[in-house]
């Protein structure tokens, strides 16, 4: 995404962040390379979701590609970005996966009964999924975690975001069987 976002004359400085020095100073060098970007734009920032180290108040738009999703808590990583964008800042948010309710309380009974058929039957799993009323962690090794479309809205209009568009894009996700797509948010600070 940053690759592709340099190349664009209206964008001035990106700031790239990632948890793995592996990716942001052996593979994105070489992805930069391939997609012809402009690397001068592009600054590696090696990091967690917060602190966003970032003046507050200093960004115009913050992208998300399949990343917020792998939050421990949806709404503070909002409160975090909107502190860092300028009053008339826009979050955009790709590929990610609020579930309709239907499906979302699918999902959670199905988690719900593997753990509890695991509990019946004594079987040990050093990693399993954590339930919660809003969200909840299916891939505890990933970070992935689930939470439903109603949620995704009301933390965004908590936290002083209105979205201004929503797109379904009816794209499968690479690892999930279940049917579930990849859905992009738009966002300005109100």
């Amino acid at each position: 995404m940053s690759s592709y976002l340099s190349k664009k004359s209206v964008v001035k400085k990106i700031y790239a962040l990632d948890t793995s020095d592996n990716y942001l100073f052996n593979i994105m060098p070489g992805v930069i390379d391939i997609m012809g970007a402009d690397s001068s734009k592009i600054i590696p920032v090696k990091g967690m979701f917060s602190p966003l180290l970032v003046e507050d108040e200093s960004l115009n738009m913050v992208v998300a590609s399949a990343a917020v999703h792998h939050a421990d808590n949806l709404e503070s990583l909002l409160v975090e970005i909107k502190s860092k964008l300028k009053p008339d800042g826009y979050l955009i948010l790709l590929n990610e996966t609020p579930s309709p309710t239907l499906r979302y309380i699918a999902r959670l009974c199905f988690a719900f009964s593997k753990i509890l058929i695991k509990t019946v039957f004594k079987k040990y799993e050093a990693v399993s999924p954590k339930i919660s009323a809003s969200g909840f962690e299916y891939d505890a090794y990933l970070g992935d975690r689930s939470y439903p479309l109603w949620y995704w809205k009301q933390a965004i209009h908590n936290v002083g975001f209105e979205i201004v568009e929503y797109i379904e894009t009816d794209m499968p996700t690479v690892k999930d069987t279940k049917q579930t797509t990849l859905n992009h948010i738009v966002c300005k600070v109100r």
